[in-house]
């Protein structure tokens, strides 16, 4: 991961390579400090994260067109690695992800080879999750594929704007957990 440009929380816990989740982070940041950002600047903003999400998610999903993985399951991969033995609920919160998206994405990469489902045996109602020999031969090549993106997207800012850029997600991404957290309090 070091030279993917990730943003990690305060554990040191993947949230994301720089551009996932950067959509939902900016949508709920807004309500994160109570400010109003004007309604004519919000959707060039919108717009300009959904192109670099759209266009990423393209990139990926031909880089990893020969391992049949989809541009949503290096992800899963990348967690499932670095945690062998997660939850599929564990995993759900991690990557914000409804729990039947999970389980769909899960059903698709064990099909592939790429993941083992297990009961858990201290707990029937889990299910751990972890990487087959497979996905563990694939992760470089989908860190490095991620690495080229981000080095592709950040080409011409210095290494201060990019810090700067790493620092603005990581806020964003704060209150966005923050907002999220707040909401399944609720319920």
């Amino acid at each position: 991961m070091g030279n993917e440009f990730s943003v990690l929380d305060r554990e040191g816990n993947l949230y994301y390579n720089i551009v996932a989740g950067a959509t939902v982070a900016f949508a709920t940041v807004c309500a994160g400090d109570r400010k109003i950002v004007e309604e004519k600047n919000m959707p060039s903003f919108m717009k300009h994260v959904g192109e670099i999400w759209r266009c990423a998610n393209l990139y990926r999903m031909e880089k990893l067109e020969t391992l049949e993985l989809s541009s949503y399951q290096d992800s899963y991969l990348v967690h499932v690695c670095d945690r062998p033995g997660i939850t599929q609920e564990q995993l759900s919160k991690l990557i914000y992800v409804h729990k039947s998206n999970v389980a769909r994405q899960l059903s698709s990469l064990e099909e592939k080879g790429y993941v083992e489902r297990r009961p858990d045996p201290c707990d029937k109602r889990n299910i751990l999750v972890f990487p087959t020999e497979k996905a563990r031969r694939a992760l470089p090549f989908i860190r490095e594929t991620r690495a080229e993106w981000n080095a592709l997207i950040l080409d011409g800012l210095s290494q201060t704007e990019q810090d700067q850029v790493r620092e603005y997600l990581r806020i964003l991404a704060d209150n966005a957990k923050r907002i999220l957290e707040k909401d399944r309090e609720r319920e």
